[in-house]
């Protein structure tokens, strides 16, 4: 089981719908004030249908929705409220690579929108610590996910390989439920393999943290 909350970061296992088969990445531009870009992009995707017919509809029906910013993904980010959302179609031929984009005020409003879409009791802070920021998530995962929600948001747990939140400037000083990579300046979400016994009497309680400083001048 893949521990979610969409960069936020939600709380499933990722599927991929249908009869498409895709390579998916998406990745978390962090700013250093706490704004977020969040890209998705959607490689190689095709239908598996072996009938001809039925692989041209379904291939068809994706490319449509997608230039309308309804396919799976685009619908997922825009369910939390972005300030900006674009998708584009970079190969519009079978294998079809298809970028989403959506921008974000802030980290702590976008997972807070997480958690209240998933119904999920939590909260979400960004907080000055120094000269730099630390965003922390907590959220109470023995509730019951609204199940509709869960399915909505689904689609930005659809990665191949962690969630990567990247800083466009600065270093990671700390991180929780993260592993900082590259130097610092990314983080992946470490997921739960779901092999861990759990006292299921126990709240199961997420914790994501990330801290950042600036860039020296």
């Amino acid at each position: 089981m893949r521990t979610v909350l969409t960069a936020v970061v939600t709380i499933v296992a990722a599927a991929s719908a249908g009869c498409l088969a895709k390579a998916t990445t998406q990745t978390i531009q962090l700013s250093p004030e706490g704004t977020v870009n969040w890209v998705a992009i959607e490689r190689e995707v095709r239908s598996t249908e072996r009938d001809p017919a039925a692989r041209t509809a379904e291939e068809q029906a994706y490319l449509e929705a997608a230039r309308q910013g309804l396919h799976p993904v685009g619908q997922a980010l825009a369910a939390l409220a972005p300030s900006s959302l674009r998708t584009t179609i970079l190969r519009d031929r079978r294998p079809f690579l298809v970028l989403t984009w959506a921008e974000f005020d802030r980290i702590d409003w976008l997972a807070q929108r997480a958690l209240d879409r998933l119904g999920v009791p939590g909260t979400s802070v960004l907080e000055q610590v120094g000269s730099g920021w630390r965003w922390t998530l907590t959220a109470d995962l023995s509730a019951d996910a609204d199940h509709d929600a869960v399915g909505e948001l689904l689609p930005l747990a659809d990665t191949d390989g962690p969630l990567r939140v990247v800083l466009t400037s600065g270093r990671f000083a700390a991180a929780t439920g993260f592993r900082l990579v590259d130097d610092d300046t990314a983080a992946e979400l470490i997921e739960d393999d779901g092999d861990r016994e759990r006292d299921d009497a126990e709240p199961k309680m997420l914790v994501l943290s990330l801290t950042w400083e600036p860039a020296e001048r």
